[in-house]
């Protein structure tokens, strides 16, 4: 939920800047003076910010078509979790009913044992008498065999469970790719003359040193080193993702 909101944090910050852009590009395009200083507008200057401001919109567009992409791959994860999540409460419930059904068959049991052994102490008929000894017997074997059958089931659904919950499959996974994560976040930053050590730990929380200052968080920055750190981010997943592909 914090990394789909920090894309959309991303998007906003690049559609502010692409509006700038085209604010300033219709400036040049629509005067031919400085409302200012009241000076001509020089025909060089003008195209080479027309330029530069087409130059910088087209990055711009670039990087917030990836932001949009990577929202919606952010929201197919999340829709994959939560459906991890009913699978959870589901065998859950599994694993819930089966207890319950342990026990009504140990119930079971021991009523079926406290009978074996009220027979075994009454005078009568033997030959009848064995014979509902042997079916309370055969009884007895089958709730055995439930009651195991049962415990199997149990222990497929704990085991299941314990792989589907956060401290499961998904952390090894994460723990796994995480090194990778910080060595090519680290690389972009150092691409786009930002040098900082960025590392995030499992809980994809961030941690930011510089070598001449001391740590701090991502406000801490400019808005221009916010939106490089934003895009080492994102080309960074785009990585991962082909890695992943692959």
């Amino acid at each position: 939920m914090e990394r789909m909101t920090e894309i959309k944090s991303v998007e906003k910050g690049l559609t502010s800047n692409i509006k700038t852009l085209v604010k300033e590009a219709r400036f040049y395009e629509d005067n031919d003076n400085c409302p200012t200083c009241e000076q001509d507008i020089d025909d060089d200057l003008r195209t080479s910010k027309l330029e530069l401001a087409k130059g910088k919109a087209s990055e711009l567009n670039t990087a917030l078509s990836k932001a949009n992409d990577q929202a919606s791959e952010v929201e197919e994860t999340l829709s994959s979790l939560s459906d991890i999540a009913k699978k959870v409460s589901d065998k859950q419930n599994d694993i819930n009913n089966n207890n319950k059904e342990i026990s009504r068959l140990q119930t079971t049991i021991t009523n079926l044992s406290k009978a074996i052994d009220n027979i075994r102490g009454k005078d009568g008929d033997i030959s009848i008498e064995k014979d509902k000894l042997q079916e309370l017997n055969d009884t007895r074997e089958s709730s055995f065999e439930s009651r195991l059958v049962s415990n199997e089931t149990l222990s497929y659904n704990i085991a299941m469970s314990e792989m589907l919950k956060d401290t499961g499959i998904k952390t090894k996974i994460i723990k796994q790719y995480l090194p990778i994560m910080n060595q090519l976040i680290n690389k972009n930053l150092a691409d786009m003359d930002f040098f900082v050590n960025f590392t995030l730990d499992d809980g994809f929380k961030e941690t930011i040193k510089s070598r001449h200052r001391d740590v701090f968080n991502y406000h801490s920055f400019s808005e221009g080193e916010k939106l490089r750190i934003d895009l080492a981010i994102l080309f960074t997943l785009l990585s991962i993702d082909y890695i992943l592909v692959l």
